[in-house]
């Protein structure tokens, strides 16, 4: 007999509860800038093709976005109660003003060094629930990659305005992102969109990526086997910050299954 594996993991509250859109409304706003805030974007058409469409570089970046970004959203919206719907808006509030945004940003404040995107969210600290989202993807220096609307381009190193550099294409950024805007966090999952660093096709979500959503938001979720245990310091260990519980295939050798234990919730853990 065998039986699927996850490994997704369902970003918590300070008081341990799964953080969840909970709203009346089933539908989610998103305000959509796609406009970049610099051309330092790759394409996935050449300079005459540009040319003959009648298009500034910027006009053709926020067209292929927000239909890049509706790709990505699709991946999501049929496996959550909640459904993201978008509108374009080129003039945003700030980050954190309680209003859902996607944007470009090369404000180096929200980025760490090799930050592509990132998603902050407002949330209920007690219960979980998510009260508003932001999406921004970097632009900045920091990121030390290209952004491409290529798809065949990601995670390549190419030549890029006379230097070669790692690209990335928006497409995968975006879908990972999405997963944050929803509730997961990272997996060690291969194949998993929640994975933290970039690959070719991460615009398409993975089984366990789906599983993660469908758990967080009490769809379809089945009676999957479970494996429960407690972890057990040495004698001389004082305080421990947390643990990492992973199940390994013996077949694959791979990672199928993770959780993350912080020290103060508790010592036992429970993975499916």
């Amino acid at each position: 007999m065998t039986t699927d594996l996850y490994a997704h993991v369902i970003s918590k509250s300070d008081f341990g509860k799964n953080i969840k859109w909970s709203q009346v409304s089933t539908d989610i706003a998103l305000r959509v800038n796609p406009v970049p805030v610099n051309t330092n974007i790759a394409l996935d058409i050449t300079d005459q093709q540009l040319q003959s469409l009648g298009m500034s570089e910027e006009e053709y970046v926020a067209i292929r976005t927000s239909e890049i970004l509706t790709e990505s959203i699709n991946e999501w919206n049929p496996h959550s109660s909640y459904h993201i719907t978008t509108s374009i808006d080129t003039t945003l509030p700030s980050v954190g003003s309680g209003v859902n945004t996607f944007r470009f940003s090369d404000d180096r404040r929200f980025f760490g060094s090799g930050v592509i995107g990132v998603t902050t969210i407002g949330y209920n600290s007690d219960g979980g629930e998510i009260t508003s989202a932001d999406i921004l993807l970097n632009q900045s220096t920091l990121a030390g990659t290209v952004l491409t609307l290529n798809k065949s381009d990601s995670a390549k190193t190419l030549t890029f305005e006379n230097s070669f550099k790692r690209h990335a294409y928006i497409g995968d950024v975006i879908t990972h992102e999405l997963g944050h805007f929803f509730g997961l966090t990272h997996t060690d999952t291969v194949g998993a969109s929640m994975v933290f660093s970039i690959f070719k096709g991460q615009y398409s979500i993975s089984r366990d990526d789906k599983a993660g959503i469908e758990k967080n938001y009490g769809i379809n979720v089945q009676n999957t086997g479970l494996i429960s245990g407690k972890v057990v310091a040495g004698d001389d260990v004082k305080e421990i910050f947390g643990v990492n519980v992973k199940l390994f295939s013996m077949q694959s050798n791979e990672s199928v299954s993770y959780t993350h234990l912080r020290a103060h919730e508790t010592d036992s853990y429970l993975v499916c």
